[in-house]
């Protein structure tokens, strides 16, 4: 019978990444960037804070996952220019760019988010070109990336492009459903994205048409078919069910995109994470709700006020700006 893991407070999980961070700087000044233990370390390090930053992503920790995912980014950053074409072309990097666009997401820099998830969809058929990672790891990823990007671009109303990514999904999911490839979804979540993407896919179908779909008459349709009423996606359904809301107001609330991000991006999650109390995360939510994001840890500037350039910019210049310090 497998161990419970033991649980960590908040601030001990923080300081250990901390301690690993110094670790993987100090090794390469000691070792140099060409020991093969350097960059199995990097992906170690940028594995653990995408794992983190998709739990507190999930509590909007947004400082807190600001502050992981940009110290990831500077190694990720390193290992790409010192590094080989299998350290540029691993899941673990698109997937700190899927991460980093959610983020940018919750903060209001959609600019930030569609970039970021450019670098990501880019890296995700480079890898697929190659053939140099796990195939059902990075298809559970085109199929979360799709899914983000898709609700993204619904938020500003380019609903052609957005589509686009969710017949993307769609294809994922439908070859999961038939059991056509491995996985690391859940049935849960499988039950999840069935309830969320078929929804969306006859709303916007509907809404590209030129027709306005009130959410209650999809949502009814959609959980005609669904088993299990107690999941995160069928209780907003039964939500909608009863509104006088429009399918697109629908698929626009916060609540379906947390749960398309939950739903596809916590089977990334890898065992070896730290467990946080699932109260003090909820206790750290409560209290740094709607905290503006510091941004003194770019070394640039005070705070996100300070400047009009977009987080992407200024997350990308301090990672190029930290090589020097790192090799």
């Amino acid at each position: 019978m497998p161990k419970t893991k033991a649980m960590k407070n908040f601030m001990q999980v923080l300081a250990e990444l901390e301690e690993f961070d110094k670790k993987c700087r100090r090794m390469t000044q000691l070792l140099g960037y060409r020991s093969s233990e350097i960059p199995k370390m990097y992906k170690q390090f940028i594995s653990l804070c995408n794992s983190l930053s998709i739990v507190f992503l999930q509590f909007e920790l947004n400082q807190v996952s600001f502050n992981v995912l940009n110290r990831a980014v500077q190694c990720d950053v390193s290992m790409f220019f010192e590094g080989n074409i299998e350290d540029r072309t691993w899941y673990g990097r698109a997937l700190l760019y899927c991460n980093l666009g959610y983020l940018m997401l919750l903060v209001e820099d959609i600019p930030s988010s569609l970039k970021f998830l450019y670098d990501a969809e880019s890296l995700i058929l480079e890898i697929k070109e190659m053939g140099t990672d796990t195939d059902y790891y990075i298809e559970d990823l085109t199929l979360a990336h799709s899914a983000l990007t898709f609700t993204i671009l619904s938020k500003i109303s380019r609903i052609s492009n957005a589509q686009k990514y969710l017949d993307i999904a769609l294809l994922q999911f439908n070859q999961i459903a038939k059991k056509q490839r491995r996985t690391k979804i859940s049935k849960v979540g499988i039950a999840n994205l069935y309830c969320l993407l078929v929804s969306a896919m006859k709303i916007t179908k509907a809404h590209i048409e030129g027709k306005t779909v009130l959410a209650a008459g999809v949502c009814q349709s959609v959980l005609e078919k669904v088993n299990d009423r107690d999941i995160a996606s069928a209780l907003l359904l039964e939500k909608y069910s009863q509104s006088s809301e429009t399918g697109i107001d629908m698929i626009n609330s916060d609540e379906f995109r947390s749960i398309i991000f939950v739903t596809s991006f916590f089977p990334f999650i890898t065992s070896s994470t730290p467990v946080i109390d699932f109260e003090e995360l909820v206790a750290l939510q409560n209290r740094m709700k709607g905290e503006p994001i510091d941004l003194s840890d770019l070394g640039m500037i005070g705070s996100s006020s300070d400047t009009e350039t977009d987080l992407y910019s200024l997350i990308m210049q301090e990672a190029l700006n930290s090589i020097k310090t790192r090799v």
